[in-house]
């Protein structure tokens, strides 16, 4: 199946990514992509964690009424589901942005916030 110009993005941007399972997320308003991100591991005083895609995409960005595109590539290089957890949703929605759209093994999929 045929990937948009934002998941390309997305997909482009999970290679950043340090992490076993690699995730990139674009954010895009107003028709322009705004911002590319991947999954990363961070570090600090309280050990190790991992910052998800979609809490890196929106940092420190105006998301209000945006569009999220999540996709994520398996061991094989094949597009595979990035479907954002409960976490991720939650804070998607607290920071205003309106529609989720993200790749599965076999097509793309979306959530309206």
């Amino acid at each position: 199946y045929q990937l948009s110009s934002p998941l390309r993005a997305a997909l482009a941007a999970s290679y950043d990514s340090d992490l076993p399972i690699p995730m990139g997320a674009a954010i895009v308003r107003g028709g322009s992509i705004i911002r590319t991100a991947s999954n990363r591991r961070g570090r600090g005083n309280r050990g190790t964690w991992t910052r998800h895609a979609e809490f890196r995409v929106t940092h420190n960005v105006d998301a209000r009424g945006a569009t999220v595109y999540v996709a994520r590539i398996n061991k094989a290089g094949e597009v595979a589901q990035a479907k954002p957890c409960k976490s991720c949703e939650e804070h998607l929605v607290d920071v205003g942005v309106r529609k989720v759209v993200y790749t599965t093994p076999n097509s793309v999929e979306e959530i309206k916030l």
